[in-house]
This record gives C-alpha cells, structure tokens and sequence, in this order.
C-alpha cells in the first residue's frame, strides 16, 4: 500500500507526478495519503515543477500549487488582463497627510511623465492570497505609491462594504487599494523629476523602522535621499535621508540585495558613487564610500545604468564603446577602480590592446548597451550568484553573458522583424525574460528554456483530464516567442473615454522605460510608458481554477458556472477598464548558443 511506504519514498513518488490533479486525486484515496498531501505533497510538487519560485516552509503550499499552475499555463496560453493605472478613490498626499479628492498629472512640459517602477510583495496570512503589494513609480517630480491588500479578510470587509465603500476603497477584484502620492517641498516639475527610484524589499528593513518603507529616490537637480514613509498612517510622518552629491543630477541606482545593502548612483554622466544605506531614522547626510569619475582618463561615452550581479559585484552598462559592459568588484572599502571584466558586442573575445587600439567614435564596433539583469540566484546553469547575466543593447539583441566563459557573450535573444534598442529588461524566474523596446510601446517575451527543458506544461494536465485521446499532448512542446503591443485598440469606448488624452495618445508609440514585477511568483507586470502605467495580469477569464489571488468566489457571490454561459465582462471587467491588445508570435531565434535554461 502506498499509505505504508515512508515519506521520503513517498516524496520521491510525488516528484515525478505530472500535474497538481494527479497529486489532489492522491489525496483523496485514504486519510493517511491525504494527511502527507496537505502536509508534504503539495510542498514536493512545486518545488520538483518549479524550482525558481523561492516559497517559505509555511507557505500555503496548496494554494501555491494552484497559483502556479495557473500562472505558467497563462503564460504560455498568453492569457492576460491589462489596464492603465491612476490614483483614484482613497488618495493621500503624505506630505500633509490629507485626501486628495481628484490625483492630477503631472503639468507645464512638452512630453509626458517617463515612469521608473519599482515593487514587491509580502504574505499577511496563511492563505496564498493574503498578501500585500506595494509599487511606487515615479510621476514627474511627484512620488505615486498604491498599497493593495488581498486575502479572505479583506473579501470579509468587501462582502459588508456599500457599493459606495466598494468603487471607492476596492477594485474590481475586491482588493483593498490605498494611493499616497509625495512631492518634495519646493519641487518643480520639469527640474525635480525623479529619474531613480528603487524599494527596499521586508528582509532589507531595519526593525527600527517599524512598519515604515523605504523609497529611495534621485532626481533630475540632484537630489539623492530615503524616505522612510509610515503607509499604514500610524506615525504620519516622512523622514528624510538624503546623500551627498554635490548637486550632480542622478541618471540611475540600484541596492544590492543583502540585509544591509549598499547604494550605486550614476551621477551626471559618467561618475560612479556607492554609499551605504542607513538603518532606522538616522537624517545625517551619508557620505558616498568610494566614487569612480569618469570611469578613467580615456572614456568618452556615457553611464547609462548600474546593476548589482550580486553583493560583491556591480555590473555598470555604458556607450558608446567597444567595451560597453565592464564589471566591478565591490569589497568594504567601496568599488574597485578598474574593471575586473570588460565585455564587448561582437563574437569572440574582447582585448583591450586590440580593441581599443581605434577611437571609438570611428570604430563600427562600438555600441551601447542600456539596462543589465543577473539571472536569478535558483538557477542552476552559474556555479555562484552573479556569473550569469543578461544585457540590452542598442541593436535590440538581448545577450546572456557568462563571466566563466572568455566570449563576448554566450547566447541571445533577438525578435527578426524589430530591431530597435532595448529600453528595459526583467527576468520572470529563471524561466522568462521581459524586454521593453525604444519605440512602438512593446514587450518582448522570451522564453529561455530548451524544447526539452521544460519541467511542467499545462498541456500534460490537460492529457491527463482526456478520456480519449486520439493523439497524445507533447511532453516538451516547441519554443515561441512572442511580442505584446501595448497599443490599445478600445481606448473610444465609452467605459475609456478618460484616457482620451493628448498624452495617451503620445503613448501609443511610447518607449517602454521601465519594467516591474513584485515577485517571481506574482500573475502582476507592470510597465512603465509615456505618461502612463500598465498593469499585466496573467489570468485567464475561462480558467475554472484561476490563481486564489483572483478567485471570483471571494467576491460577493460572483462565481464562474459550471455549466452554461459565461458572462466575462460581469465577471472580469465590472468597470469596462480592460483594454484591447494585439500579440505577435514568432519563432525564436538564438545565436552562440551554449545551452537552455530549465525550469517550470
């Protein structure tokens, strides 16, 4: 009997299960198996089928398994909810700590807001869908910070509300939405803007903190400070820290992810400053711990981001110049002053006195790369955190690189018929990367993972639920790539009208600046375009068992029938605020390739 073998045998059993329905009919054939399932199973099945989703011992393991099933099966179905965001309803502005009946865009210039984002989440409770998410992007020289609270209890207090309390505290999915918007006093648009804007996640707070977070923010003028904001209202204070600068404008930062983490800022052009963050409310003004001009004598180009590979080392994309990737070593006395590895763009190997022999400006080898990600620290193709990386360059190619290899770069990622540059990167687990182009508002969607790399697909669940099956789904189906307009094509109608705006139109060939995401296991991406952010929310409307964070049943009786007609729009789109997007897929295509990636 299999209730009598030992749990370790039993987890083993577990592991080479093909999907999460195989593991709930386990549990119900007797009460033993069902005891291992809640306790054990539910934990081996989605760390065996997703191992780049780091998920704490006490996690809601079911509800995990759910979630991440969904998750991954519309992803590859590209099935998605998408709206603008602004703040509306409860609306505070924390430098007085007053409501703001109606939030205002930013004025008084030619162009749009250009959005940095930046996010996180944190568990509230037992369930998979008590959580709270925080994103902050920045507005002009304005701060914009939503608070959304999920879970059954909020579901309690959204079933007692008035329909009055509910378009006013909730959305459309009965989640609890707080808006807190921040400008520096004296601020001006146009001058002020913030061009750097980075949260610390909850294992980077400081006890002494409290509940309060921390915003880290740089501007156009300047001006590079913490803000630790108490969002709960508890304190209604705002404590500022600010850095030394000496009044250079900030292009970029980055935080290390360690529990103390340490500040890189790109300042004016070309100047490199690391500074240690401080802990608690301390206002002094921190001194930077090492700065590097002008990245040496001979550079000509520009420092365009930084990036923190992991807590020793610091990636720095710059250009143009035949070496427009260089890492650094970081050690307590602050950064190295010379490279530890330059990288170029073109095939083989980059040499310094070969190279650089020709002026850059004259050298068709030169090129300019933007943003850099490391791969995640769950991946198993780097021997350490931070040996594997990818970088977006100029030419819109996506390259991984590999600080064990002597190439330029090992791999990349390139879409054939759209080849401009690459504004913004994110990595979705070590499964996934996200591009944001230059031009025509669009994502990029790459799916790093061999043919026969794939560990789940949603297609083995759906064999498995066939009674008859004249052929079977295949194991490891075929990579594709896939390209997302974010040009709405719903914008006049009625329910949209509010967007009709000159500068909503300036975003439909916006750039994409920045992207978003609170965590690897989160449905949420955010963009950021011209004057305007998008929310991605990876759920589809005919899924029967949707991620528990969007489960209609939480939600006043509104349920998904089981048999009959589906009204989609009652369900998923109350307020008419989902907006019409246009998907190309295309094959991939992969150059120096060295390998796949694995994972979920």
């Amino acid at each position: 009997m299999l209730s009598n073998l030992p749990i370790e045998l039993l987890s083993n059993i577990v592991a080479y299960l093909p999907n999460a329905q195989t593991i709930h009919h386990l549990s119900r054939t007797c009460h033993a198996l069902n005891a291992y399932v809640q306790k054990e199973g539910w934990k081996v099945f989605c760390r065996s089928n997703f191992p780049s989703i780091y998920l704490d011992a006490d996690t809601d393991w079911q509800g995990a398994a759910q979630a991440l099933t969904a998750a991954s099966r519309n992803w590859d179905r590209r099935a998605f909810l998408a709206r603008y965001l602004e703040p509306s309803g409860s609306v505070t502005d924390v430098t007085t700590w007053k409501p703001i009946p109606k939030w205002r865009r930013p004025r008084g210039q030619t162009m749009g807001y250009r959005p940095v984002l930046d996010s996180y989440e944190e568990s509230t409770g037992p369930s998979w869908s008590a959580r709270r998410e925080v994103l902050a992007w920045s507005a002009g020289a304005s701060l914009v910070v939503r608070v959304k609270q999920m879970g059954p209890e909020i579901a309690d207090f959204f079933d007692r509300s008035s329909p009055m309390e509910r378009d006013f505290y909730y959305d459309d999915r009965g989640h609890m939405i707080s808006w807190f918007t921040y400008a520096p006093p004296g601020s001006q648009q146009g001058r002020d803007d913030i061009t750097a804007l980075r949260v610390l996640k909850p294992h980077q707070k400081d006890p002494q903190d409290g509940p309060a977070d921390k915003f880290i923010i740089g501007t156009a003028s300047g001006n590079l400070s913490v803000l630790n904001i108490d969002l709960s209202g508890h304190t209604r204070k705002v404590t500022t820290t600010k850095f030394e600068t000496n009044g250079r404008q900030i292009r970029s930062a980055d935080t290390s992810s360690s529990t103390s983490p340490l500040l890189s800022a790109v300042l004016d052009d070309a100047d490199i400053t690391l500074y240690r963050i401080p802990s608690g409310n301390d206002t002094s003004t921190v001194s930077a711990i090492t700065d590097i001009p002008k990245l040496g004598s001979g550079f000509t180009g520009r420092v365009w981001t930084t990036s923190f590979l992991s807590n020793t080392r610091l990636a720095v994309s710059l250009g143009p110049s035949l070496a427009p990737l260089r890492i650094y070593e970081v050690g307590c006395d602050g950064i190295a002053q010379d490279p530890l590895r330059k990288f170029g763009l073109k095939d083989g190997i980059y040499d310094d006195k070969v190279e650089e022999a020709t002026p850059t400006p004259r050298n068709t080898s030169s090129s300019t790369v933007y943003p850099i990600i490391p791969l995640p620290p769950s991946s198993q193709a780097s021997r350490a955190v931070g040996e594997l990386f990818f970088s977006g360059g100029f030419d819109g190619i996506v390259r991984l690189h590999d600080m064990r290899s002597p190439q330029n770069y090992v791999s990349t990622y390139a879409d054939p018929a759209e080849d401009a540059a690459i504004f913004s990167l994110i990595s979705l687990g070590r499964e996934r990367i996200v591009a944001g182009n230059s031009r025509n508002c669009l994502i990029k969607v790459f799916d790093l993972r061999m043919a026969g790399g794939r560990i789940y697909h949603y297609l083995n669940a759906t064999a498995s639920q066939s009674e008859t099956i004249a052929s079977p789904a295949p194991k490891h189906p075929p990579t594709v790539d896939w390209n997302l307009f974010m040009n709405p094509r719903n914008l006049t109608s009625s329910h949209n009208t509010t967007w009709l705006n000159r500068w909503t139109r300036r975003t439909l060939e916006s750039p994409v600046y920045s992207l978003s995401t609170p965590s690897f296991a989160s449905p949420s991406l955010f963009a950021g375009v011209e004057n305007n952010v998008v929310q991605l929310d990876f759920v589809s409307m005919l899924d029967r068992h949707p991620d528990p964070v969007f489960n209609p049943q939480l939600q006043h009786g509104r349920r998904i029938p089981r048999y009959g007609p589906l009204d989609a729009g009652r369900i998923w789109n109350p307020r008419g605020q989902v907006l019409e997007f246009a998907i190309e897929r295309w094959g991939f295509i992969r150059g120096n390739s060295r390998g796949g990636m694995s994972g979920g």
